[in-house]
């Protein structure tokens, strides 16, 4: 997994969506709101969505570092 941190320019963006493959997603209508919409097989928004996420990823700074915990 990897957890990137966008840019100031980008974080006014509200986008609440999880990808699971090319034909399905989860999203979320308000980012204060548990509503959401699930999807399958639905090819024309999923690519939508990549493309959102290629745009978001685009206004990325840098990678945070995420390494494992132990106790």
């Amino acid at each position: 997994m990897t957890v990137y941190e966008t840019n100031n320019h980008a974080k006014v963006a509200k986008d609440c969506f999880i990808l699971a493959d090319n034909k399905s997603y989860i999203r979320r209508f308000h980012i204060d709101q548990a509503r959401f919409k699930f999807m399958l097989n639905d090819i024309e928004m999923t690519a939508s969505l990549a493309n959102r996420f290629d745009e978001l990823l685009q206004e990325t700074s840098h990678t945070v570092s995420a390494k494992k915990l132990g106790l």
